[in-house]
């Protein structure tokens, strides 16, 4: 086993910690848009802060093994710039889309019981929304490390 392999180890796991975190966040998004009273939904808010951490983990697990074997390996290639942009747009689309909703999520039912208000809903679905991009792109990126497509003349 030499450091390539076990960066190439690095790289995946750090993946899947991303893909992971989505699937977990994905079953507390379905929690939250099912929630009908106030403290349903304070309970999965919760739940949805505490693995905060766990997709950005995994995100910079991916970027630093990634620059590590382009830099010792690979070289410039196209598609790891495109993979970059890509990871790029998934950071760029929870912090603007998922990380900024929340607040206003958690202000909507903070120290109020009972029914939701439809606002609660419309910025519930806004979550759903985040999560499909950057699942979206995750798969997209997955597919340029598997096929690797030459771009003839960049």
């Amino acid at each position: 086993m030499n450091s390539y392999s076990i960066f190439v180890f690095l790289h995946i796991l750090g993946a899947v910690t991303m893909f992971a975190s989505w699937g977990i966040e994905g079953v507390i998004i379905n929690r939250l848009n099912a929630s009908v009273k106030s403290d349903d939904a304070r309970t999965w808010l919760q739940q949805f802060k505490k693995r905060r951490r766990l997709g950005p983990a995994g995100m910079i697990v991916v970027l630093i093994t990634g620059i590590w074997m382009m830099a010792v390996r690979w070289g410039h290639q196209v598609w790891m710039m495109l993979a970059f942009l890509g990871i790029i747009l998934i950071m760029l689309t929870g912090i603007i889309l998922a990380r900024r909703t929340l607040p206003r999520l958690t202000s909507i039912i903070d120290g109020k019981s009972g029914q939701l208000p439809e606002s609660y809903y419309a910025l519930a679905g806004t979550l759903s929304t985040s999560l499909r991009i950057r699942i979206a792109v995750g798969i997209a990126i997955l597919a340029l490390m598997t096929f690797k497509p030459i771009f003839p003349g960049l």
